[in-house]
């Protein structure tokens, strides 16, 4: 990806995605991030916007199919409780491809369970990816 191009990318994201406050759809951002080590190595070329960012939910593709609830698996239902009776959440990894959009790098339950809650929008690392 030349140069221009990247920083475009770079700048829609950093648009695109505000930094988060304490709290983000009501629940309280926890500090700790999970698994920061997979983002090394995850692309070729990437860079991580600043800060704790606010990813909303329909930025992570179309919603799931009618009747889904009733096949989510219990580890997600008890993660999503455990997440409603805390109210609090540690911030997920996304990952920006340019052409692709945005995916779940790491947090893939943490996503199920609160997609199974209705939350609209999520605290994330953003990884902006350069790679062709």
């Amino acid at each position: 990806m030349d140069s221009e191009t990247a920083q475009f990318v770079y700048e829609e994201a950093e648009a695109r995605y505000p930094k988060a406050g304490k709290y983000v759809d009501d629940l309280f951002v926890r500090k700790d991030v999970p698994n920061t080590d997979s983002i090394d190595g995850y692309f070729g070329e990437s860079e991580t916007l600043p800060g704790i960012r606010v990813v909303k939910m329909s930025d992570m593709g179309p919603s799931p199919p009618a009747g889904w609830r009733s096949r989510v698996s219990e580890r997600v239902k008890r993660l999503a409780e455990a997440i409603r009776e805390s109210g609090e959440l540690n911030p997920l990894i996304v990952g920006i491809e340019f052409e692709k959009g945005a995916f779940i790098i790491e947090g893939s339950h943490r996503i199920e369970a609160l997609d199974y809650l209705d939350v609209v929008a999520f605290p994330a690392i953003v990884v902006v990816s350069y790679d062709d």
